[in-house]
């Protein structure tokens, strides 16, 4: 008895680990990179690998709240929803509030969930039977959703799982941050590289003018 009891502890510190081992590297990574299309990549790979789940994603919303699948990781082609654009009819009145407020979802199967029926629909319609939603936001505000699906059959999710993934999304909150300062001052050093080029054509052609008259 004893055996068994400690068996599932060890099982349990192990996941632990992993999910704390996870969260390091992605912040690591962050760190150390602002190739962000490759951080967001590997994120969702990790998860999808620690999770053993059918389809792990992230979703970037768009201004009128439609979006789209801009990285996934699927253990079955048929799961793929990647550059897929997306509108759930039901969302702006019933989670938009929710997820802006940084609030999680996790349904353990939408059969039983107390779901509006078009939402119902909505995710049948993906083949979702289990989903753990978790917002992931910016200095902007809501940038997207950092989703988790089962499709074979209705999963619980762990207080550890719903914990490690909020943790994750914080991070990737800070990388998309990042990639739009580095964006900013891009467009701004083009912006500056175009008006010293202007500026120094103008002087070139009055010292020119200068000359003709002298």
């Amino acid at each position: 008895m004893n055996l068994d009891i400690d068996h599932q502890n060890s099982g349990v510190i192990s996941v632990d680990l992993n999910w704390d081992h996870l969260v390091t590297t992605i912040a690591l990574k962050i760190r150390q990179s602002l190739d962000l299309e490759t951080i967001l990549q590997t994120t969702v790979d990790e998860v999808h690998q620690l999770l053993k789940c059918d389809r792990v994603l992230l979703y970037q919303f768009d201004p009128d709240w439609s979006g789209q699948v801009v990285v996934e990781a699927i253990s079955d082609p048929q799961w793929s929803l990647l550059n897929q654009v997306v509108h759930d009819a039901c969302f702006e009145s019933s989670w938009l509030g929710p997820y802006q407020e940084k609030q999680i979802r996790a349904i353990a199967d939408i059969t039983t969930a107390n779901l509006t029926p078009c939402h119902a629909e909505f995710l049948a319609g993906f083949q979702v039977k289990a989903n753990l939603i978790v917002p992931v936001l910016c200095t902007s505000g809501l940038w997207g959703l950092f989703i988790v699906h089962s499709c074979t059959a209705p999963r619980p999710w762990t207080e550890k799982e719903m914990d490690g993934l909020q943790q994750i999304a914080v991070h990737l909150g800070i990388a998309i941050y990042q990639a739009d300062l580095v964006a900013q001052l891009q467009v701004a050093k083009a912006d500056l590289a175009g008006q010293v080029a202007t500026g120094t054509q103008e002087l070139e052609q009055a010292n020119q003018q200068l000359l003709t008259r002298n």
